[in-house]
C-alpha cells in the first residue's frame, strides 16, 4: 500500500451574496442556491482483500476480492487522477466478475437497493471516462423475482457506450413461458430498437390484462418488432392465443397482426370461435393521446 499526498489546494473565494436597493425601492435578490448533491450511495463488505495503488496520479486495484454474506466479487482495474481527485475525464480500466452470489448480498456489496432477489453471475469489461465509458459483459439471474413476478432463469450479453446500452441473446423462463431476443435503448438520442418472441405464454399470469370480473385465461405466443422514439414508433408484430377464456367461459383461439405504416399502426384480428367469428380491423395513429378508429 504506498500514498503520496497531493498538494494542499488553494482557497477558493466564498461567493457573497449583495443586496441593493433600486431608485424603485425594490430588493435584488441573490439566485436561489443549487439543489444539494445526492447523498452518496455507501456499500457494505465483510471483507476486503487485494494490492491496492495510490497516488495523486493514479489509484489501482489488482486482485481484489470483496466479500459480502454468499457474494465474493473478483475485481481488477485502475483510474488516472488529477492532483488525487477523479474527473469526468479520469481514464478508467475496469474488470469485475461474480459467480453464483445472492442478489441482496451483491446489491448491498455494490451500493444498489432494487427489488430483485434470486442467484446472480455477472461478468463486466469497462474502460474510458466517466463521461464516456463503453464496455461489455453478460450476466444470469436463477430461481430468483423481480418487481414481484418469478422467474426461473434471466440471461443476456450486452454492449454500452456511453449512455446507449444493448441486450443479446436475451432469455427469459418465467414460470411459464419464454421470451427471447434483442433489446437496446439510448438514452441521450431517446432511440430504442427490440426484437423478441415468446412461446407458451400463461395470460393467467399476467396481471396486466386481468379483472375481477372478466379474468382472461389462455396460452399466447408472439412475436414484435419496434424501433425509433417513444413519440414516433415503429411497431410490427404477431400474437396468436389458444384456449382462449373469458370469465370462465371457453372462446377458442385468436390471432391478432400490427404493422406500421408511417406514423400509423393497421390493426387487424380474426377469431376462431365455435359458435361466432369476430374480424376486427383498425388504424391508430402513433403520436399524441393514440387516437383510433
Amino acid at each position: 500500500f504506498l500514498y503520496t499526498p497531493a498538494e494542499e489546494p488553494h482557497p477558493q473565494p466564498q461567493p457573497v451574496a449583495i443586496r441593493r436597493r433600486s431608485f424603485f425601492r425594490r430588493d435584488t435578490q441573490p439566485p436561489p442556491p443549487p439543489p444539494p448533491p445526492p447523498p452518496p450511495r455507501r456499500a457494505r463488505v465483510d471483507e476486503f482483500v487485494g494490492e491496492v495503488q495510490l497516488s495523486p496520479a493514479l489509484a489501482a486495484v489488482h486482485h481484489g476480492v470483496i466479500e459480502e454474506g454468499t457474494a465474493r466479487i473478483s475485481v481488477d482495474g485502475s483510474v488516472v487522477l488529477e492532483r488525487g481527485s477523479l474527473t469526468q475525464n479520469s481514464a478508467f480500466q475496469l474488470q469485475l466478475a461474480v459467480h453464483n452470489a445472492d442478489v441482496e448480498d451483491f446489491q448491498r456489496a455494490v451500493a444498489l437497493h432494487y427489488p430483485i432477489s434470486g442467484t446472480v453471475s455477472l461478468s463486466v469489461q469497462a474502460s474510458g471516462t466517466p463521461s464516456k465509458p463503453h464496455g461489455s459483459g453478460q450476466f444470469a439471474l436463477v430461481s430468483g423475482e423481480a418487481w414481484g413476478r418469478p422467474i426461473k432463469l434471466l440471461s443476456s450479453k450486452f454492449t454500452f457506450a456511453g449512455r446507449a446500452a444493448h441486450f443479446d441473446e436475451i432469455e427469459l423462463h418465467a414460470a411459464r413461458g419464454e421470451v427471447a431476443g434483442s433489446a437496446g435503448y439510448d438514452f441521450d438520442d431517446k432511440v430504442f430498437a427490440f426484437d423478441l418472441s415468446g412461446e407458451s405464454i400463461n395470460l393467467a399470469d399476467v396481471p396486466e390484462i386481468q379483472t375481477a370480473r372478466l379474468p382472461i385465461t389462455g396460452e399466447a405466443k408472439f412475436t414484435v418488432k419496434g424501433s425509433g422514439t417513444l413519440n414516433e414508433p415503429i411497431l410490427n408484430g404477431h400474437i396468436q392465443v389458444a384456449e382462449l377464456t373469458l370469465g370462465g367461459e371457453a372462446i377458442g383461439s385468436l390471432n391478432a397482426e400490427a404493422e406500421t405504416h408511417g406514423r400509423h399502426m393497421k390493426l387487424t384480428a380474426r377469431s376462431n370461435f365455435p359458435r361466432a367469428n369476430l374480424a376486427l380491423d383498425g388504424d391508430v395513429f402513433l403520436q399524441g393521446d393514440l387516437p383510433a378508429n
